[in-house]
């Protein structure tokens, strides 16, 4: 999003003027798609988009760590901007947090999950997550509490995704799990190269496809809750001790604070061990 001003309209109220945006939040149009009502083709488009995007952030030395539905804005004209760097890491930066876990649970990337050094890489994990919820309209990692959506994106394999009349799409496929890989040397080396990846897919099948078309997945994807809503979540390094002692509910009832994103609503102990 583009910032116009920035300043005090007083001296006890900051303000800042950015640019308004006409359409809806990924996350809304997600929730559309479950009556079928997104083309297949502007999915995927959106996606290649928020590629590009981050391509040039990660360019700048930029990580967003943060990349959700919530923080995809699809304007009326079809374009996609990424919202809310708040999060952001400067990876050139000498002053950055080491040892802090900050994103969304169920979109952050393992690696992000351990408090370990992260790169481009951990957003191109999280838009694999994003992927895998636009072609299914469901959430890729289950669980009620911090705890379980840790566990189950640090140990679930990405499912198998399949057309309605159970035929597979090899091609995609193989995009999912290259995004959704668990090492960051396994995935695709940068947004750049998925984005190239989902195009090529659009291009060769996605227009051959019934343009409504909502995949299904295995059986691994199976009991994904309905609550679309995700915490976000600032807590210190990994402990060597597996243990989490949330301090706030991990779910906020109401879907529209996590549309807040970059304001923590959470904050844990995480113990998990890297995998």
């Amino acid at each position: 999003m583009t910032v116009h001003d920035l300043g005090y309209a007083r001296e006890d109220l900051p303000f800042i003027a950015m640019e308004l945006l006409e359409g809806s939040v990924l996350d809304e149009l997600i929730d559309t798609d479950r009556s079928n009502q997104l083309p297949l083709s502007r999915k995927l488009e959106i996606l290649v988009q928020v590629c590009r995007g981050l391509s040039h952030a990660h360019e700048n030395g930029v990580v967003h760590r943060d990349i959700k539905p919530a923080n995809i804005f699809v304007m009326t004209d079809g374009t996609a901007k990424i919202m809310d760097f708040g999060v952001a890491r400067w990876t050139q930066s000498t002053q950055t947090q080491s040892g802090l876990v900050v994103g969304t649970a169920g979109y952050m990337a393992p690696e992000q999950i351990s408090g370990q050094r992260i790169d481009g890489r951990a957003d191109v994990f999280s838009v694999g997550v994003v992927l895998y919820e636009v072609l299914t309209t469901e959430q890729l990692f289950p669980g009620d509490s911090l705890e379980a959506i840790f566990f189950a994106t640090l140990s679930k394999k990405p499912p198998l995704l399949s057309l309605p009349d159970g035929t597979e799409l090899p091609a995609l496929q193989k995009i999912l799990h290259r995004a959704l890989a668990r090492h960051p040397e396994k995935r695709y080396p940068s947004a750049e190269e998925l984005g190239q990846a989902l195009g090529t897919f659009l291009d060769q099948h996605a227009t051959a496809l019934p343009p409504n078309t909502i995949f299904t997945a295995g059986t691994s994807a199976r009991g994904v809750s309905s609550n679309r809503q995700r915490p976000t979540v600032q807590a210190p390094a990994p402990t060597p001790v597996p243990e989490l002692t949330p301090t706030v509910s991990p779910r906020p009832a109401a879907r529209e604070r996590d549309r807040q994103a970059g304001q923590p609503v959470g904050a844990v102990g995480a113990g998990f061990p890297s995998s």
